[in-house]
């Protein structure tokens, strides 16, 4: 995941919460803002499903490319039809099929949420923001993604980093093409350890 930086003033990014869910070196990368919920129907921005569909995903706001794509993720035990694994438990899919059959408890007891739009970024230029300092990077969680007050899930990942320089660490795929970071402990040092090495003090 991307949580951003307290100083990221882009208005599409600032204070957003991003899980990639694909991302191939030298080719780019595509995620999620899963911290935006909107206050507006599924079916008022899908005009295939019925107005008065019942058992609808929340709806959020993805990210401010493709405005007219919906995307899902879904938590559920079995892989869904037409999906595809994110993090342990997780899937990702834009299939119109998936959505009916989770309407119609299929597979049952799956937890989901719609996505309108995405973020993207070309070739290199994840990692030139994440070198610069916008993003800091957590490692996925079910429970992040799922979150019961996800308009709030940006102030509790920030605050650990509060006080804190950030090392950036290696972009690495997985074999599935989805992202992976490897963050050692090591990369990461408080404020008073940096300014410890500048004075010459051991910290």
């Amino acid at each position: 995941m991307l949580v951003a930086a307290e100083s990221l003033a882009d208005p599409n990014f600032a204070r957003a919460v991003v899980l990639v869910v694909d991302y191939e070196e030298g080719r780019g990368a595509l995620g999620l803002v899963i911290n935006r919920p909107v206050r507006l129907p599924l079916a008022a921005l899908v005009p295939e499903l019925e107005a008065d569909a019942g058992d609808t995903p929340d709806v959020h706001l993805g990210g401010p490319v493709g405005l007219g794509r919906v995307m899902l993720l879904i938590r559920a035990e079995q892989t869904p039809v037409e999906a595809v694994p994110v993090l342990a438990g997780v899937y990702v899919s834009a299939s119109m099929t998936t959505l009916e059959q989770l309407m119609a408890g299929r597979p049952p007891e799956a937890d989901a949420r719609a996505f309108v739009g995405h973020a993207g970024w070309g070739p290199g230029q994840l990692e030139r923001e994440i070198a610069r300092g916008d993003w800091h990077l957590l490692r996925g969680a079910p429970e992040h993604v799922f979150a019961a007050d996800g308009s709030r899930l940006w102030e509790r990942l920030i605050r650990p980093h509060r006080g804190r320089w950030v090392t950036p660490c290696p972009l690495q795929p997985s074999p599935r093409s989805t992202a992976a970071w490897n963050c050692p402990p090591s990369s990461i040092q408080t404020l008073n350890s940096m300014e410890a090495q500048h004075t010459g003090q051991s910290s």
